[in-house]
């Protein structure tokens, strides 16, 4: 019986420390949100749209040439597919990235870009791991 009581309290130990692993992972996992969505905002400069229905656009334009359109609102692929108030109402974006050439370079950034000009609903983590590949690219 001894035994049991022993292997009781090592499970309930193990247990904690679970739990205390849990409970940090999840702080981390909430900080890097909080990080990508202020890197977000940092490198976006929405304006209103005035074709389309409205919305709000942006553009980023890199020393290597290339550049990134980041479009929302009721004429585009995103999440709401309404015109909102603000740029931070909404959840995904539809995405262009063109090379130097100004050719459409979408499909190379992200997976399933069906026409290889657009892609539809990405959220704000994929638009910055996007923008970190971009910028990795050399003139």
């Amino acid at each position: 019986m001894e035994n049991i009581d022993k292997v009781k309290d090592k499970i309930n130990e193990l247990l904690a420390i679970v739990d205390k692993i849990e409970h940090e992972h999840a702080k981390q996992v909430r900080d890097v949100k909080v990080i990508n969505q202020m890197t977000f905002e940092l490198l976006t400069d929405f304006k209103p749209k005035g074709y389309f229905g409205g919305g709000f656009g942006c553009s980023i334009s890199f020393p290597n040439g290339y550049q990134i359109s980041i479009q929302c609102g009721s004429g585009s692929y995103c999440s709401p597919r309404e015109d909102l108030a603000s740029p931070s109402m909404y959840n995904t974006f539809e995405i262009a990235v063109f090379n130097s050439n100004n050719d459409f370079v979408t499909s190379a950034f992200v997976d399933d870009c069906d026409t290889g000009q657009v892609k539809g609903w990405v959220t704000r983590d994929e638009i910055i791991d996007v923008i970190g590949d971009i910028n990795l690219i050399n003139k």
